[in-house]
């Protein structure tokens, strides 16, 4: 539906830009032609044809209209330039920035690795079309017809006014280009805003940055001053951004119960929830997961004449107010709206330390050394060697028993002898043997009479004998009440074990002192041992990889720019068009509070190979002039305005019919809105920045 919408806008717009039939005809043609080599090129590739893949072919239907735009201006206006170089370098950067996906990981390309494939094979095929066929059909249709009409002398007037205006204007900002070169950049933003409040060990920054005056009287200034658009778009949409699945609609209910219940339990509970989901009427299908006796969770799906009303928020609110009569029990419910959790449970620390090792009391061993380094560091106050792997688990107490095993062999015995007799005494976890009942082997436990009452206060006080010799442990151990976890993790033959702790200070510096701690400890540890970090969610790393590919991005245009136009002088013109285009983007999301996903991301990429489409048209007749003043330098620009306007009005349309979900629409909604907003300013820097910036400035 939204292909065909796209569709349906795009043709208008031609229809109202080209009132000429042989025009329209002959873009018309175009597209067909350029529409079945891509789909031949896909289905001989082997590429799905699937939503990615056609929504792929909706983005690229408003590209490649641009390249037969600008050939057909070109042969309207019978230029002796050369327009094939232009084209080909506009082109191949945009498809330069779609295959950058396939650098990311594997998880993350997903479909988007056909989307971008679909997208830059139809690019591809509009490269030949716009320089072989459409100058074909050129010749065929408008042979016999003289384009070079002359103009009505009022039109004339009219262009020629708007052009000294265009003059004035642009000479106007000439006379305070560095003005305006200030202005660009902190429209962009300085990352001022990012830097800490303290730095440990620097005291000419606390004295200067992190001194109470800078901090409470000038910064709130200066972050906002220098931050520009960047800040907005940091603080306003990036922190709280995240990863998005295209999925119905969907509620969860979580069900936690404490440590020691049974999966009958679990199951028990949530048949009181299901019981009355049967009642509710929209409901799809519910599907009741129990995993274990302390966890269980239902998913709850809609029909599609409800998914998208009050019924998932009206259940939401039904099944709180169910859950709070439910008692016993941790719940978490969530899908629309906010969530809702009634858990009281601890919080779980900021940094975690993965640990793998082939014997347990080893890896406890070394755990505890990695602790002591950590407790070093007067931020870190306390340090849990055995935490938990997963939210789900809950944290058990156990008592553990310390045997100082140097009074112990004061008294001539052994702690191997001392534990012995303490399990003659209490309740044994173990069988003693397994006796043959009806061919199957039957566990038989061995225990005092009175083991289920064995107390702690016994287990110190209490009189025990080894070989006619008399201990009481009070006097030799001490028992001691710790938190854990309530199981032992192996993977691969290892053990896992997790430290964890807090650190009370900025998330950077710990996590460069937990990086000093571990290049510190890790070739200590024995053969066969791992020390590693962990995260709980965000991944800074894989986020600091996927937009350095951005500069690879920037990197990959450059070469390709200075090849096609023999110089690196026009080159950084190209490249200075990707940041202003940014500023769009940034305000898009940050003035209007929409949601950042991935394909925010994918309009960034986006945006880096089209916004520098309009500079290489404007650059590629510069350089075929021997010599070029201030005047050509308009001209240039003014003749180029009308094709490069209807190829970014043409790109902004294709995407309109993706706006229409609003923003719960995953994916898509962010694509249109980053590029949208990015094209329009680019439009700006075109038309205005560009030309100030290549204006000579001459010298009196």
């Amino acid at each position: 539906m939204r292909s065909g919408l796209a569709v349906l806008i795009l043709l208008l717009f031609i229809i109202f830009s080209y009132r000429n039939g042989r025009n329209l005809l002959l873009l018309a043609s175009s597209i067909v032609v350029n529409l079945l080599i891509a789909l031949f090129s896909i289905k001989l590739l082997g590429v799905s044809i699937h939503l990615y893949t056609l929504a792929g072919l909706t983005i690229s239907f408003g590209l490649l209209i641009d390249n037969a735009i600008i050939m057909l201006d070109h042969l309207n206006r019978k230029s002796e330039n050369k327009i094939s170089t232009a084209i080909l370098g506009a082109s191949l950067t945009t498809i330069l920035a779609l295959l950058l996906v396939f650098l990311l990981p594997e998880e993350d390309q997903q479909n988007l690795a056909e989307f971008c494939i679909a997208v830059a094979i139809t690019l591809a095929t509009s490269i030949g079309v716009a320089i072989f066929f459409v100058p074909a059909c050129y010749s065929l249709l408008f042979s016999r017809i003289n384009q070079q009409k002359k103009l009505p002398l009022k039109n004339l007037r009219t262009q020629a006014t708007w052009f000294k205006r265009y003059t004035r204007l642009i000479t106007f900002l000439n006379q305070y280009k560095k003005t305006v070169a200030t202005a660009l950049v902190l429209s962009f933003g300085l990352p001022v805003f990012l830097l800490p409040a303290k730095w440990d060990g620097q005291n000419w920054y606390n004295t200067t940055i992190g001194s109470e005056v800078y901090q409470e009287s000038i910064r709130p200034y200066t972050d906002k001053v220098l931050g520009g658009a960047l800040r907005l778009f940091v603080r306003n949409v990036y922190e709280r951004s995240g990863y998005r699945t295209p999925e119905k609609t969907r509620l969860y209910v979580n069900a936690t119960l404490p440590h020691g219940h049974t999966l009958k339990d679990m199951d028990q509970l949530l048949q009181k929830i299901e019981q009355y989901l049967k009642t509710v009427t929209g409901i799809d299908k519910y599907i009741t997961h129990v995993a274990s006796g302390e966890y269980g969770r239902i998913e709850i799906t809609f029909q599609q004449l409800y998914e998208t009303g009050t019924l998932p928020y009206q259940l939401k609110n039904r099944l709180i107010a169910q859950s709070l009569d439910l008692g016993g029990a941790e719940w978490s419910i969530y899908g629309v709206g906010r969530g809702f959790s009634n858990s009281t449970g601890e919080s779980l620390p900021n940094f975690r330390v993965e640990m793998r090792g082939y014997n347990y009391p080893e890896l406890e061993k070394q755990a505890d050394l990695l602790a002591k380094e950590l407790l070093a560091h007067k931020r870190i106050q306390k340090v849990n060697t055995n935490e938990r792997l997963s939210w789900n688990e809950k944290s058990v107490d156990e008592l553990t028993l310390q045997i100082d095993q140097l009074s112990v062999g004061m008294q001539g015995i052994t702690p191997l002898q001392a534990t012995r007799a303490l399990t003659q005494s209490s309740q044994t976890n173990y069988p003693a043997i397994r006796l043959p009942f009806k061919n199957e082997p039957l566990p038989v436990f061995i225990q005092p009479a009175d083991g289920n009452q064995f107390s702690t206060y016994q287990l110190l006080h209490n009189q025990f004998w080894v070989n006619n010799i008399s201990f009481r442990l009070a006097n030799m151990a001490q028992l001691t009440k710790q938190r854990t976890a309530n199981a032992i993790h192996k993977e691969d033959r290892q053990y896992i074990r997790l430290v964890a702790f807090d650190y009370y200070g900025s998330f950077q510096f710990g996590d460069k002192y937990l990086t000093e701690v571990l290049d510190r400890i890790t070739p200590q540890l024995p053969a066969g041992y791992t020390a590693k970090k962990t995260s709980w969610g965000f991944n800074w790393n894989k986020t600091k990889r996927q937009y350095s590919l951005l500069l690879l991005l920037v990197a990959g245009i450059f070469i390709l720019s200075t090849i096609l136009f023999e110089g690196f002088k026009f080159s950084w013109y190209i490249i200075l068009s990707i940041p202003a285009s940014y500023i769009g983007l940034f305000l898009s999301f940050g003035w209007f509070d929409f949601y950042f996903d991935q394909g925010g991301y994918a309009a960034f990429v986006l945006l880096g190979g089209l916004v520098v489409n309009s500079t290489i048209f404007i650059v590629n007749d510069l350089v075929q002039l021997k010599r070029s003043n201030n005047r050509t330098i308009l001209k240039i620009v003014t003749r180029k305005l009308k094709p490069i306007f209807l190829t970014i009005l043409s790109t902004c349309l294709g995407l309109v019919p993706f706006l229409i979900g609003g923003q719960t629409e995953v994916f898509w909604f962010a694509l249109a809105v980053g590029s949208i907003g990015g094209l329009l300013i680019s439009l700006v820097f075109t038309t205005l920045l560009l030309p100030t910036l290549l204006f000579k400035t001459t010298k009196h």
